[in-house]
């Protein structure tokens, strides 16, 4: 995959490894399970990075179109869910549903946390309202 080239497909490494060149500097390794080819079908721009084969190498590729679809079905799923939560939250109950339907495709943030994991520590500067969706 070159850069500045136009973006027909989105790609996820089988096996080997890859490394990623923009302006023909190196920035980064990518190896099995990692994915590129994204942006430019995301933003409909031109290849961003190159993308050249380190070792042998296998990806699985994705047809523009096909990404398009999962990524639309991704935020139906994603929007039906957030309606679903905001409508159990009692403050959100005084907003219209449009209201409500906007916040959760626009504001709506998942952060999944481990067990012990650090969420927000006491004294620290708010710059976000966590709501617990399940645990």
């Amino acid at each position: 995959m070159n850069q500045g080239e136009t973006g027909s497909y989105f790609f996820v490494l089988e096996e080997g490894l890859a490394e990623v060149f923009i302006d023909g500097e190196y920035k980064k390794s990518m190896a099995k399970g990692q994915s590129f080819g994204d942006v430019s079908l995301m933003y409909n721009c031109p290849r961003i990075q190159t993308v050249k084969a380190k070792t042998d190498t296998g990806a699985w590729g994705v047809h523009r179109n096909v990404f398009h679809r999962i990524l639309r079905e991704h935020v139906v799923k994603h929007n039906a869910e957030n309606s679903t939560f905001f409508k159990s939250l009692k403050i959100f109950e005084g907003l219209s549903p449009s209201q409500q339907q906007r916040i959760g495709e626009m504001a709506f943030l998942m952060e999944r946390h481990e067990p012990g994991q650090r969420v927000v520590t006491a004294g620290e500067m708010a710059t976000a309202i966590y709501l617990v969706k399940r645990g």
